[in-house]
């Protein structure tokens, strides 16, 4: 990574502080955040593994839920997730809030730095990671914990990715890796699904031209070599795990889409509820409805389309001062086609 100089460090405060203000309620009394799948499903699990540690008790099961059954080998339960340490050093509800503003704060941070390594300026990059912190996407996954704790990751998997295609050696494929396993210690597997896709698409369609696709390939395979190596003590009881439950055998495709994000959903990011899923219970059972919202609103939208046309009418002004500036003039023709929104 760079250094970081004094733009970056008054962005990073900036995210700091960003939460801080955004949670503000919580540091009154002793609050607890319980909403939706939080208070029924992953408060209690948490809870007890956390206890079970701290009294020497690994827990591989859980004798207390469906006359007992697998507890470590789910990952959603994210016992060996690095920033689920927390548990082991604070009061279980302090542990369990902090957690969750730290991931909004690293979300933004992370695709700030994402960005900057894209060459896009300090201002364009924190807005971009403010829209991504409290934006309706990751203020309605809040509750669903393995998502939360799985997707702030993704900016750093595809920076470092993208330099590992381009990089010497494979220092960069190790770091994706890492990352790469935090995200699936984290729980989240649609995610980490996800992430592999975006990998795949980085492979087929990396634009410079320069990089063979043996390369991008070979890049891919260590990353997830390196990763099935380092998350192995999680991944290896999961897949036993998951071979031996109902969803071994598959699921059907009515099943598998009930939920999912259907092309009309689209309009979401700029109306929230515009098909009232929240107001009618019919709707909501028999529609995407585990995203609260995916407001944005208009205006980054807007920003992105002004950024462009900037970027391209300063451009083709610089290429008309003739052959000196044409490289400059193409360079910058370059980044307006696309690779820096």
């Amino acid at each position: 990574m760079k250094r970081v100089n004094r733009v970056d460090s008054a962005a990073l405060l900036t995210f700091f502080f960003t939460a801080l203000l955004f949670f503000y309620d919580l540091f009154g009394a002793r609050y607890l955040l319980t909403e939706r799948d939080l208070g029924p499903y992953f408060i209690p699990p948490r809870f007890f593994w956390v206890d079970s540690i701290k009294r020497g008790d690994f827990p591989l099961w859980n004798p207390f839920q469906f006359c007992g059954h697998p507890f470590f080998a789910n990952p959603q339960y994210a016992i060996c997730y690095p920033l689920n340490s927390l548990f082991l050093l604070l009061p279980f509800d302090s542990a369990f809030n902090s957690i969750i503003i730290i991931h909004f704060f690293l979300g933004g941070v992370f695709t700030y730095l994402l960005l900057r390594d894209l060459a896009v300026d300090p201002g364009g990059s924190l807005i971009a990671g403010i829209l991504f912190m409290l934006g309706g996407y990751l203020l309605s996954i809040h509750s669903l914990l393995p998502t939360l704790l799985t997707v702030v990751w993704t900016p750093l998997i595809i920076l470092f990715f993208r330099r590992a295609l381009t990089g010497p050696g494979i220092t960069n494929e190790i770091i994706t890796a890492i990352f790469f396993s935090i995200s699936f210690l984290g729980g989240g597997l649609e995610n980490v699904y996800g992430n592999v896709f975006i990998l795949l698409l980085m492979v087929l369609f990396y634009a410079d031209t320069h990089v063979t696709i043996i390369k991008r390939l070979s890049s891919m395979l260590l990353v997830l070599t390196f990763f099935l190596l380092l998350a192995a003590i999680q991944v290896i009881p999961f897949f036993e795990l998951f071979y031996h439950s109902i969803r071994g055998t598959g699921l059907t495709s009515d099943e598998a889409t009930t939920w999912s994000f259907a092309p009309r959903d689209i309009l979401l990011f700029f109306l929230p509820d515009a098909y009232g899923y929240f107001l009618d219970k019919g709707k909501y059972w028999t529609n995407q409805c585990w995203i609260k919202t995916l407001y944005m609103g208009c205006l980054p939208f807007i920003l992105s389309r002004v950024y462009k046309a900037a970027a391209c009418c300063l451009c083709n002004a610089i290429a008309g001062y003739g052959s000196t500036a044409r490289t400059i003039g193409c360079s910058c023709k370059r980044r307006c086609n696309g690779s820096d929104l």
